[in-house]
């Protein structure tokens, strides 16, 4: 433990040190826009388990985005992911001078709610263990229809994805369907996704998609300063049958003006999972990110306690994400 003392001083010394970053145009003629966005992490970490402790580092993510957008038309995006060597994302979307739209190909799907949120917004340097089970990306069609409402926002998605994470053809497709509703600083989300169109198994006999039927619920207050999140995911194939269901909430406050100073967001962010066949889990994270150019540039240091069964992790991180 004495070791992991003197590793979170390095990693509060090293938070210090500010730098820069900024957005990109590629392209713009007013009529055609071609937006490329660069973002990479990086974490430093010492983990205690069994009274031994272990240091290591990792480059989690180092993402290449191109957005192509052509006005009252619609848009294309690609995002590859050199750290996992991964395209995560190939898709267009269409809409014309409508409420409507439709995107094809491969993307973020609208079940989970903290997936909705951007890696650059996210307070701390992993996502809810929700996501380890939400439909997450998936190659698919989804149609959506935005309405503006003077004091809330609404946005409806349907889609249907396929269940694993190739392309190959397996048997059935998932229906996801959202609905979300933004009342400028608080929004609510709601999301269900259900396996359809044939048996949720494989010609091997295995299953294609880990639960036939997936529910989110989300809700957030966000005003610039004080940012809250707490969502309930449950996932199941009927009543009282092969169910697995998780909590997540984090709660962030920044101090200071990011733009034209060093912010600092100190940030709270709790998990639960309950499993039928497993021991519980929580994981208790506390951190505190310094922001030095909006949120293009942050570092951040804090603590990780994960419990299942019996056993206890302790982690002690320091990292830093960039945007371009």
């Amino acid at each position: 433990m004495e070791r992991l003392k003197t590793l979170m001083f390095a990693c509060v010394t090293m938070a210090l040190v500010p730098a820069s970053a900024s957005a990109l145009v590629v392209h713009d003629e007013g009529k055609v826009q071609v937006d490329a966005t660069a973002f990479t992490r990086y974490v430093f970490e010492a983990v205690n388990q069994d009274d031994e402790t272990r240091i290591g580092s990792n480059l989690l993510t180092g993402r290449l985005q191109i957005v192509g957008t052509v006005k009252d038309v619609g848009e294309t995006g690609v995002q590859y992911d050199a750290a996992n060597n991964a395209l995560l994302d190939a898709w267009v979307q269409v809409k014309k001078n409508s409420p409507v739209g439709i995107r094809v190909g491969r993307f973020r799907t609208p079940v989970g709610g903290e997936w909705q949120i951007g890696l650059k917004n996210i307070p701390t340097p992993n996502r809810t263990l929700i996501n380890d089970r939400v439909l997450g990306r998936a190659t698919g069609l989804n149609v959506f229809a935005e309405f503006d409402f003077g004091e809330v926002d609404l946005r409806a998605d349907v889609g249907l994805y396929n269940p694993t994470l190739t392309t190959r053809a397996e048997p059935g497709q998932i229906m996801a369907q959202r609905l979300r509703l933004d009342f400028k600083k608080f929004y609510l989300h709601g999301a269900f996704a259900k396996h359809v169109m044939d048996d949720n198994i494989n010609a091997q006999g295995n299953r294609v998609f880990a639960f036939d039927d997936q529910i989110d619920v989300a809700a957030g207050y966000d005003n610039g300063k004080a940012r809250v999140h707490a969502e309930f995911f449950n996932a199941f194939d009927g009543p009282g049958e092969n169910s697995f269901w998780s909590a997540y909430a984090f709660a962030a406050y920044l101090i200071g003006d990011i733009q034209h100073e060093v912010g600092f967001e100190p940030t709270l962010a709790f998990d639960y999972v309950d499993n039928d066949t497993a021991d519980a889990r929580t994981r208790t994270r506390a951190l505190v990110n310094v922001l030095w150019s909006g949120r293009d540039l942050v570092t951040s240091v804090g603590v990780t306690h994960d419990k299942t069964g019996d056993t206890t992790i302790l982690q002690g991180f320091f990292f830093v994400q960039g945007a371009i």
